[in-house]
């Protein structure tokens, strides 16, 4: 054994084991077991419990055994000796005294189960310390006990077969008070049910005495029951059906009534009223409600006219993918009961099916014509128009004007071999027609810059000129990523003027269409056109002026297909005299001739909850501020998001009208989804993935990469929940924002610093001389802290400095510089107030509490204002120092 543990142990010299710590952890790991034991034969003295002495040696050693097993990963070579000091503590007292101070013993075994669950992945570590372990749940010591729950839900994870074993001490230990235990009773479910069973009716009448993550444990173990043997839990519908008023817990209850229904439907047949009314007041159940009332009813005709009824009066308000689950449900209680299916229901089933039909139409856009020659002046601009087609291509507009016209109208169905740049058939020389692959409800994706689905050409949707006119084709290039056409153009016009129309999709809108009386359209592109081959077609393509036919057709017709970086060439058959290219270079699918770019999911997602969400952020923007914006860190090892908060009061005295309150995130994911929801309740439109915030928003997220989830996918997911808004909370408390800021709807009409909303306070915060608090404050400074006894100082704080003496009518001690306080780091107790606080300067820490434990908060908010002042002058000052005039 090492010979500074040996003199340590032997001696018990306490004043030699703060150098334990001194020593590197592999020059003792391989001691560490026979230390374990000699500090067993230590505590097991009986005057061990009254020996300070003894007990601070202990306590040292035991902090440095459990350092050194954790930072060499060696859990399963001193397990053992672990488990034969844990269980020797069982047979001391260890229960609080009246003071509320835990028995040495107690810290002991504190100390050994936290280490040794650290590895509650190892399964032989485990299956030693668990026996001993569960039996800390009896032993009358509720912190204790308590944390052994949080222990044993990690240890479930992966070892509920062992956990198994000890049912029975768990349950009993649920029912005496220890409520968070019920969270591993779902995982030993898995494994170990009869005992379970014989409990069911007592643990649910727990549930009112419960939190809510462990009113959902209980909820997730009863769906259990309830697909294994739902009549255990038939005395209990009446509790459980209070549960689906609160809408944190009514889809478990539904997912429990779900399970009872397919196997004893007849359960619940008292209790339809109270699931209709709860699917009412959260629509986003009415799919699962609607499965329990179709299970229901197939106790009889009644129940299932009941069942109907409600599936159809709901089948309007639902989104398009629970249509389809409710109509399914409709079906199956009219196949149980044909004489269900009336007029009405496939009236209604009908209605669904056409507006559904109609949404699709509004989506694929409207018919356009683009006039591309023909007898107009160069000077008619307006060369864009919409007609109705019918589904043969037939034009029931004027007819005289039937003549060199693009129709272009919807896709009603996906094309096989979507995946081609284009698809040209054979067809009479003179027809030109180019057809958008507009499919109803698909996402059309993008190769290169490409959509997938591009162009057809089709010989029955064209306006078929007098052929009399005598007709010369020509091909207009255009080059700058818009539309080359084959027009049929009089002989005449050619003759005299050639006009090219330019369809300009800049920017990736194309919402222009100009006229030029060249006889070349120039490409756009700063950089030159390169092409993917280095044939002579290639190279006549980028050399030559539009081209031209003087035939009916050409055998080889190329089409420039341009990305705005790079091109390609691609020939075509024969026969095929007219190329439509649709190109941009954002994923959002834009068509050259529509004004307006195509709304997507986000924007369809938004404009639909805009409601909600603006309802739901009025309540969450009281509890919880929104960033003012989002930065990403990048190190070596990981990519971590920075917060920064701006204050909205912006008075004379405000703390950060020139800087941001920073907080670094452990929650990206809550933080980003928080701010696109606000971002979309402060406008009056639905947002679009094009907006610029959202873009910058998404660009976070793809930088993080922290989640597999998408962009997309994250912001029209479920809003952040209450265990969500909790998470984010504790974040901004432990990071010392709800010091310095806080909601006042009358001044600021949001978040405001301290002296924004308190500008009356502003003078004894800024004058330096004058006291803002003051009053007696344990303080421990110095190295060791851990071991040094708390001193009893009078301390006060102003402007400028903290200051401290003995007492109150003691000399003054070297005051502490405002200034030279870099952080304030706070210590707070269970429900969140502050227990100590610690001053971090440049050279030392300082650890105060109060005495007695009050006005902790009011020290730790003035502290705070009063450093966040001296910041906000540094940071002005320093500003101002840095303009440096020149006289001239």
């Amino acid at each position: 054994m090492h010979e500074l543990f040996t003199q340590v142990l032997n001696y018990k010299d306490l004043s030699k084991a703060g150098d334990l710590f001194t020593v590197s952890d592999d020059a003792i790991v391989n001691d560490l077991s026979e230390v374990i034991n000699i500090i067993g034969e230590i505590t097991s003295l009986p005057d061990y419990v009254n020996n300070d002495n003894d007990q601070s040696v202990v306590e040292i050693c035991i902090t440095r055994v459990t350092t050194a097993i954790r930072e060499t990963g060696s859990m399963e070579r001193h397990a053992e000796a672990l488990v034969t000091l844990l269980e020797s503590c069982l047979n001391h007292n260890l229960k609080p005294s009246q003071k509320e101070e835990d028995p040495p013993h107690a810290k002991i075994s504190s100390d050994i189960i936290s280490c040794m669950f650290l590895n509650y992945s190892k399964k032989e570590v485990m299956k030693r310390v668990l026996p001993v372990a569960v039996k800390f749940l009896h032993k009358g010591n509720k912190v204790l006990s308590r944390n052994m729950a949080s222990y044993l839900s990690l240890a479930a994870i992966d070892n509920s077969p062992l956990l198994s074993n000890h049912i029975q001490l768990i349950i009993d230990s649920i029912i005496s008070g220890n409520y968070p235990l019920c969270r591993v009773l779902p995982q030993i479910y898995e494994v170990t049910r009869d005992p379970i069973h014989d409990h069911a009716m007592a643990l649910v009448s727990l549930l009112p005495l419960c939190e809510l993550t462990e009113q959902l444990a209980l909820l997730q173990l009863c769906s259990l029951i309830a697909d294994e043997k739902p009549s255990l839990l038939e005395a209990s519908l009446p509790q459980l059906c209070e549960y689906l008023c609160t809408s944190q817990t009514v889809m478990a209850t539904l997912q429990v009534f779900n399970n009872l229904a397919q196997l004893q439907p007849q359960l619940l047949s008292d209790y339809v009223l109270k699931i209709k009314k709860s699917a009412e007041c959260n629509p986003n159940t009415l799919c699962i409600a609607a499965q329990v009332l179709s299970a229901v009813g197939q106790i009889n005709k009644s129940k299932a006219q009941e069942a109907l009824n409600f599936i159809m009066d709901n089948l309007p308000k639902v989104d398009r993918a629970s249509q389809s689950l409710l109509v399914r449900e409709a079906t199956y209680l009219c196949s149980c009961f044909p004489i269900l299916f009336t007029d009405q229901i496939l009236e209604g089933v009908l209605q669904i099916s056409r507006n559904t039909n109609s949404h699709v139409n509004q989506m694929s856009g409207p018919v356009t014509i683009v006039t591309v020659g023909g007898n107009q002046s160069p000077t008619n601009s307006n060369i864009t128009r919409t007609t109705q087609t019918d589904s043969s291509g037939r034009n029931y507009g004027d007819s005289a004007n039937c003549l060199n016209r693009i129709v272009i109208t919807p896709k009603p169905r996906l094309i096989a071999d979507s995946r081609s740049t284009g698809r040209l058939q054979s067809s009479n020389a003179h027809r030109s027609m180019t057809r958008l692959n507009a499919a109803s409800g698909s996402r059309v994706g993008s190769v290169g810059g490409l959509h997938k689905s591009m162009t057809k050409l089709s010989s029955n949707q064209v306006c078929i000129p007098n052929t009399s006119n005598r007709i010369k084709p020509s091909t207009t290039k255009i080059s700058s990523g818009g539309v080359t056409v084959t027009t049929p153009l009089e002989t005449g016009s050619i003759l005299t003027t050639n006009f090219n129309y330019s369809i300009n999709s800049k920017d990736s809108l194309a919402n222009s269409i100009s006229q030029t009386s060249t006889g070349r359209v120039q490409n756009s592109v700063s950089r030159p056109l390169s092409t993917a081959g280095s044939s002579p077609l290639n190279q006549s393509l980028t050399s030559q002026g539009p081209i031209q036919s003087s035939g009916p057709s050409l055998n080889v017709d190329p089409v420039v297909i341009n990305t705005g970086l790079y091109s390609t060439v691609t020939p075509r058959r024969s026969h095929n005299t007219s190329v439509t290219i649709i190109n941009t270079c954002v994923s959002q699918r834009i068509s050259v001739f529509e004004p307006y770019p195509m709304r997507d999911t986000m924007q369809h997602f938004c404009e639909k909850h805009l409601d909600k969400i603006k309802a739901y952020m009025e309540k969450v923007s009281v509890r919880i501020p929104s960033p003012a914006k989002c930065t990403i860190e990048e190190s070596r090892a990981k990519k971590s998001a920075k917060l920064h908060f701006a204050c909205e009061g912006r008075g004379e005295h405000c703390l950060y009208n020139r800087a941001l309150f920073t907080v670094h995130t452990r929650h990206p994911r809550i933080w980003i989804h928080l701010m696109f929801l606000s971002l979309q309740a402060k406008s009056s439109s639905a947002l679009s993935s094009r907006h610029h915030s959202v873009s910058t928003l998404k660009y976070c997220w793809d930088i993080l990469k922290c989640e597999t989830r998408t962009f997309l996918t994250l912001v029209t997911s479920a809003f952040p929940c209450a265990k969500d808004q909790d998470a984010v909370l504790n974040e901004l408390r432990n990071s010392g924002y709800f010091d310095v800021f806080e909601y006042c709807n009358v001044n600021t009409g949001g978040w405001g610093c301290f002296l924004c909303n308190h500008p009356e306070r502003a003078v004894g915060f800024l004058q330096d001389s004058q006291p803002v608090i003051e009053g007696q404050l344990k303080e421990k400074k110095g190295r060791w802290r851990l071991f040094r006894r708390w001193r009893t100082r009078y301390f006060t704080l102003s402007g400028a400095h903290l200051s401290y003496k003995g007492s109150k009518n003691d000399k003054e001690g070297t005051p502490i510089d405002i200034h030279q306080i870099r952080s304030v780091k706070v210590s707070r107790g269970a429900r969140n107030i502050p227990k100590a606080f610690e001053i971090f300067t440049g050279e030392e820490s300082l650890i105060l509490k109060p005495k007695g434990g009050k006005n902790a908060e009011e020290w730790v908010q003035c502290l705070s204002v009063v450093v966040a002042h001296s910041h906000s002058k540094d940071t002005t000052n320093s500003r101002n120092s840095s303009l440096i005039r020149t006289t001239i």
